[in-house]
């Protein structure tokens, strides 16, 4: 998956990684396989699709124009961008 681009094409500050990336699964689970590939890219890709993880809801705010589903910030900011909600807090 390619980093997230701002318009100006900078990457947005704060940026951390897409959560499906952040996934550690242990060996049992890496092996897992279904017809249309591993369960990084079945399973947790289709819960997960292109959420992307910043460092504070102040780096995930100024990184709206960049995220294709919505984002995730490690201080307890969501933001869906589809449904363009802002949640702030633990749920």
């Amino acid at each position: 998956m390619e980093e997230p681009r701002l318009r100006n094409g900078a990457i947005p500050e704060g940026f951390i990684g897409y959560a499906v990336n952040m996934l550690v699964l242990n060996d049992e689970l890496v092996k897992l396989k279904t017809s249309k590939g591993g369960l990084r890219e079945t399973l947790f890709y289709h819960l997960f699709k292109n959420l992307q993880v910043y460092e504070t809801s102040k780096h995930l705010s100024r990184a709206r124009e960049a995220l294709t589903s919505g984002g995730i910030s490690l201080d307890g900011t969501f933001i869906h961008q589809k449904r363009g909600s802002k949640y702030f807090g633990k749920w």
